[in-house]
């Protein structure tokens, strides 16, 4: 049994929660992002973008138990050849984290994207706002 294996399950004895159905989902999603954030395998931080990948697979796991799959850590001997098979029983079950992943992105981008543009669009930043309220060019004509 490799040490990724070992680490695996006992990332998953230890796991003490309730999730299920769409919490799940968007657990794994969470996990997914910052997996990739860490960029597996190459943060400077061995220690972070291990233990991203381990909360990745574990939810992964936890996912395709939680629908109807027996799905252990045993098939994680090769991280990547693990995580990418049981992503696909996802799949083959129906949950596609890949596009609801990137449409997580794009939401969240989206969002962004109108927070900046009501910014830009004469609506003060709270660090415009003095200790009256008014604006700074409100505040300087007074």
């Amino acid at each position: 049994m490799s040490m990724y294996v070992d680490m695996l399950s006992l990332a998953l004895d230890g796991w003490e929660s309730e999730l299920s159905g769409e919490a799940l989902v968007d657990y794994v999603l969470d996990c997914r992002r910052r997996l990739l954030v860490s960029g597996i395998g190459m943060s400077e931080d061995a220690d972070v973008s291990l233990a991203a990948e381990l909360a990745y697979d574990r939810a992964l796991i936890l996912l395709c138990r939680d629908l109807g799959m027996e799905v252990g850590p045993a098939g994680f001997t090769n991280p990547d050849n693990g995580r990418t098979r049981v992503e696909a029983m996802a799949l083959a079950a129906g949950v596609d984290l890949t596009s609801l992943s990137n449409a997580r992105a794009r939401n969240a981008r989206a969002t962004k994207d109108r927070t900046r543009k009501d910014r830009t669009n004469g609506s003060p930043s709270p660090r415009d706002k003095g200790p009256s309220g008014g604006t700074a060019s409100s505040r300087r004509s007074a």
